[in-house]
């Protein structure tokens, strides 16, 4: 089938992965040549307003529809449909109850409808409403397909007898997140300490994400090792609590907090090493990035954590009660032989496995054959 235009739909533009990925594949799309569309769940004052001179957004409208049935986005994306675009497939991006009902209206419309899913709750029956369990089964089954991006979602989709999975692995462009000769000039720009080894923890401030557990990982700070945690303050409880931490072990002068930032590139270029205990799932094209740029990073365990890091080549999963990988953890901070050989194999590992050129291909093929 043609692809003529492509509806993207921001299930959750409050979702930091949710609004990335669904900007990045409709710059994408629009780049080669497809007519691309959004539809957000805002009802105004979108993040994609502007987004490109090309692509359309579709807002959605204040409604008497409750949530599980579509909420504020179905008049929308019946709009969208009826609207004379043209619209030959809608993309969902993320999954969730909503898409359910959404997904109705795409039948209706006689229009293929797929979805990628971000995270692997999505296949977990148990944490779905009891009485619509099967409803939403059935609807995982009439999508035409889902994409998931790793191994563990595959496995836990297969749990439940889906034959409509395909993997397409998380894409990062290497061409703008790559690394730098000298750290100097770029922290001299950033206001960074230039002689410092800088860790960088690039998530949402709250318990999720554990900036906490990172301030007591990186333990002890100094002129020699500082930490820089980048994110919009989400849970001001728990920023008071990390602030409080800061002063208690007297660490102020050596941690920098900065709200989320348009050039993470630039950041993560200037940085060390890259470290994530918490919300693994929720950050892997995050990680990615960073090892694009060189970076060695260190992540909690999680069911990604060792695809993610090749298996321990390209960093530390930092498994509990393991005093092989603290140690390993702590070198990394303090040996910069022992950084470089991690660092050395990060960069060739994105760009073998996790090519933003390739992700792309495979959603273009994937377009052509619904």
């Amino acid at each position: 089938m043609s692809v003529k235009h492509v509806l993207l739909v921001c299930l959750d533009e409050a979702d930091g992965q949710t609004l990335k990925t669904t900007g990045q594949l409709a710059l994408a799309a629009c780049a080669q040549g497809i007519q691309v569309s959004i539809l957000t769940n805002a009802v105004e004052g979108s993040e994609f307003e502007g987004i490109h001179k090309d692509i359309q957004v579709f807002h959605s409208v204040e409604s008497k529809w409750p949530a599980m049935l579509g909420g504020n986005a179905l008049v929308a994306l019946r709009r969208a449909l009826k609207s004379g675009t043209q619209i030959s497939h809608v993309h969902f991006i993320g999954m969730s109850l909503h898409t359910m009902v959404l997904g109705w209206v795409c039948q209706r419309y006689d229009v293929p409808f797929l979805a990628t899913a971000l995270s692997d709750s999505c296949f977990e029956l148990n944490k779905q409403p009891f009485g619509l369990r099967k409803k939403y089964l059935k609807h995982l089954d009439y999508m035409d397909q889902i994409v998931v991006s790793n191994q563990m979602m595959l496995e836990k989709a297969n749990l439940i007898h889906l034959d409509n999975i395909l993997l397409i692995k998380e894409g990062v462009d290497t061409d703008r997140f790559k690394p730098v000769l000298s750290k100097r000039p770029i922290r001299r720009e950033l206001e960074l300490p230039e002689g410092s080894t800088i860790v960088c923890c690039m998530a949402d401030i709250e318990p999720a994400n554990k900036q906490l557990e990172t301030l007591k990982m990186c333990m002890p700070l100094g002129d020699y090792l500082q930490v820089i945690f980048l994110g919009k303050v989400k849970d001001v409880a728990y920023f008071e609590k990390l602030k409080e931490e800061m002063r208690r072990t007297a660490v102020e002068p050596y941690v920098i907090v900065r709200d989320a930032v348009m050039n993470p590139e630039d950041y993560l270029r200037a940085c060390d090493v890259f470290m994530l205990l918490g919300g693994v799932e929720k950050r892997q094209s995050t990680i990615l990035e960073a090892q694009s740029c060189g970076l060695p990073v260190v992540l909690e365990s999680s069911n990604s954590a060792l695809a993610l890091t090749n298996g321990n080549k390209t960093g530390v999963v930092l498994y509990p009660n393991n005093a092989l990988a603290k140690g390993a953890v702590e070198k990394l901070l303090s040996d910069p032989n022992f950084r470089q050989g991690k660092a050395l194999y990060a960069r060739p590992f994105v760009k073998k496995e996790h090519e933003f050129k390739d992700m792309l291909t495979s959603y273009i093929r994937l377009y052509q054959s619904l």
